[in-house]
């Protein structure tokens, strides 16, 4: 017997032609001007639709942006996933699978800049909303990140190439507080100080990764 998962509310908001068209030219609005500074009558007016309509589809401009929060991480974990099996189709040991992650993540840096940019600013965003209005997307998709080092972390314990003292709670920390905050810092920033900032970023995140193999290999001994 085939079960069919009913689809989420905002996977049912998304099938909307008319939202839809809402979302796409509020991503264009909140990537010129950022999610704070966008003005619900300019996200209309790039939308064809007058500002009274705006509020017949989303409560207000909170909703689009968890709505848009959704459709993106949704898109680009599939993404993710995808990559994910291609670049690790070698792989052999648990080190290799996270030294594999950490490559992944700097591609996501190297050819979606849109969603690092997005991200960062609607974690920006977030701060200054009533708690009571943050969408729990961002924090679901972490979670399955966090499943996928604590499985890569298991295995390397298991094949001996992570020291018997490795825990995946570290490894799921580096991520969260230093790689993903520094290539969205890069994607939504740059290096203004260089003069030639993609040459610097590259630079940047290989010394990082240097860094974090030369940690997981030398932890504990």
């Amino acid at each position: 017997m085939k079960y069919e998962v009913a689809p989420t509310k905002e996977q049912e908001m998304l099938a909307k032609p008319k939202i839809n068209k809402v979302v796409q030219a509020a991503k264009v609005e909140f990537n010129n001007h950022g999610i704070l500074n966008s003005k619900i009558k300019n996200i209309a007016k790039r939308s064809n639709i007058g500002e009274a309509s705006f509020y017949r589809y989303f409560k207000d401009k909170t909703e689009l942006v968890n709505l848009i929060a959704y459709e993106i991480w949704t898109a680009k974990s599939i993404l993710f996933e995808q990559h994910l099996q291609t670049t690790l189709v070698d792989a052999k040991t648990g080190l290799d699978y996270l030294m594999g992650l950490f490559d992944l993540f700097v591609h996501f840096y190297e050819e979606h800049k849109d969603m690092l940019k997005f991200m960062e600013d609607y974690g920006n965003y977030l701060v200054l909303i009533d708690p009571e209005q943050r969408s729990n997307t961002f924090s679901y998709y972490m979670a399955s990140v966090e499943e996928q080092i604590d499985s890569f972390v298991q295995m390397g314990l298991s094949d001996h190439s992570l020291r018997d003292t490795f825990e995946a709670q570290e490894v799921y920390d580096f991520f969260l507080m230093s790689l993903i905050p520094t290539i969205q810092s890069l994607a939504i920033r740059g290096l203004a100080v260089s003069k030639n900032p993609e040459e610097s970023s590259k630079r940047l995140l290989n010394n990082i990764r240097k860094a974090f193999e030369f940690w997981i290999k030398n932890k504990a001994s």
